[in-house]
């Protein structure tokens, strides 16, 4: 660890849509419980984002990162982990309020380089009342499949040796699961840490949201041919994952 580099970093991609969202996350992580001087955020968004990002709150040690170009998901989760001289990194999401304790929890069940943290996620208690029909947010109350960067840290020399996220993956989904499985092919071993927990946003499941989220499948297949040992177990979960 360089000096003065915190023990961990949070990174957050956005598309700059989820101004208000984003404005809560970062509040989210001021109250963290962990000192804030042991940890410092970055939000890496694209260049052509008209609106100023919403301040962050006082005291939080938090840095914005423009991408040179529009890009996904995993080319802003890599411009911000590489940013960072943190042993640790812990990705969330924009849509995404991380509990007092999470970064607390996240530390204490790392344990050197080839362990990973995957905690708790569940929707938003503040919103899951709100919205009636359908609906969309995240359960995640064990190991899952997925791999899903709403709430998982690589300890930093791990995603060095691994090379990040696969840009290949050009939207959202299928690239948090790729890198966890090369990451257990390369012998690291996952923790799950159910202290840890992140309340995800409840999204109102309109026909474009929906529509959205069935392109994001589609990049199943290339998750399948990349990882084909796990072919029937990630096939036959995709129509049991759980959203709510």
């Amino acid at each position: 660890m360089s000096a003065g580099a915190p023990e961990i970093a949070v990174v957050i991609p956005t598309r700059g849509r989820r101004e208000a969202r984003l404005a809560a996350a970062l509040e989210a992580l001021a109250a963290q419980t962990l000192e804030r001087d042991r940890f410092e955020v970055l939000v890496v968004r694209d260049p052509d984002v008209p609106a100023p990002l919403a301040p962050a709150p006082a005291g939080l040690t938090h840095r914005l990162i423009e991408a040179p170009v529009p890009t996904g998901a995993a080319a802003k989760r890599n411009l911000g982990w590489r940013a960072t001289g943190a042993p640790l990194v812990a990705f969330t999401d924009d849509d995404c309020r991380p509990s007092p304790g999470w970064l607390e929890a996240v530390l204490a069940s790392a344990d050197g380089a080839d362990v990973f943290v995957q905690g708790r996620t569940e929707p938003d208690p503040v919103e899951r009342h709100d919205h009636w029909g359908l609906a969309h947010s995240q359960l995640i109350e064990g190991p899952s499949p997925w791999y899903e960067t709403c709430n998982i840290a690589y300890p930093r020399s791990l995603l060095e040796r691994l090379e990040g996220f696969d840009e290949a993956f050009p939207g959202l989904g299928g690239e948090d699961t790729d890198l966890g499985l090369r990451a257990e092919r390369a012998g690291a071993r996952r923790r799950y840490a159910g202290e840890a927990l992140v309340w995800h946003a409840v999204h109102p499941q309109r026909l474009g949201d929906a529509l959205r989220q069935a392109r994001q499948w589609g990049d199943l297949p290339l998750v399948l041919a990349r990882h084909d040992e796990h072919r029937a177990a990630l096939r036959y979960r995709a129509f049991l994952r759980e959203s709510h």
